[in-house]
This record gives structure tokens, C-alpha cells and sequence, in this order.
């Protein structure tokens, strides 16, 4: 049997507190380990097995390069609105935002 994981502010991310997240974090962390040491070897990897059921669902991933790239829009976005910090609140205008950035880059 496979599992996924999910940790971490993916939990309540718009109330979610540092220390709670790496509380969170710390638990899954464990989780996945026990699981690996029992984990049968053989078929796709599981990473790829996961990406497949993603794509099948229409979700997209984010590389840590999109992450990068939705930081520095977030400090720009703050720097043109004359603010300390800026967070994107909905998919949409993020997505759109690293991808102005990527046409840029």
C-alpha cells in the first residue's frame, strides 16, 4: 500500500504558526521514514507514481524554482504598494505572477 503525506502549513495554512508547521512536520517526517523502512522495492517510483495521479487530477506542481520565483513577486508587489510584506491570496494571480516573472527571466 502507498502512501501520501501531507505536512505541515498544508494543514491550515492561513492560521498555521512556524511552530506548529515544523511540529507538523517533524511528526510526517517520522511517518514517511517508518513507512519507507517497510516499503516494498519494485514498480514506478513512487515519486513518479504521484506526479502521474496529479496530472491526472489537472493539478500542477511547483518546483522550488516557481517558489523562488513567487518570492521575488511577492517583494516586488510589496515594494511597488509601498508595503513591508505581500502575500498573493488566491491561485490564480500567483500563477500569473511567476509566469510574468519566468517571461522575464
Amino acid at each position: 500500500m502507498d502512501g501520501i503525506y501531507v505536512v505541515g502549513w498544508a494543514r491550515k495554512a492561513s492560521e498555521g504558526l512556524v511552530g506548529i508547521a515544523r511540529h507538523d512536520g517533524e511528526v510526517g517526517a517520522v511517518e514517511v521514514l517508518k513507512y519507507l523502512e517497510s516499503a516494498p522495492d519494485g514498480g514506478p517510483p513512487m515519486f513518479d507514481r504521484v506526479l502521474h495521479k496529479l496530472e491526472g487530477k489537472g493539478l500542477r506542481r511547483s518546483p522550488s524554482r516557481m517558489v523562488e520565483l513567487l518570492q521575488r513577486a511577492e517583494e516586488q508587489e510589496a515594494k511597488q504598494r509601498g508595503l513591508s510584506w505581500f502575500k498573493y491570496s488566491d491561485d490564480e494571480a500567483m500563477l500569473a505572477a511567476i509566469e510574468e516573472l519566468k517571461v522575464k527571466s
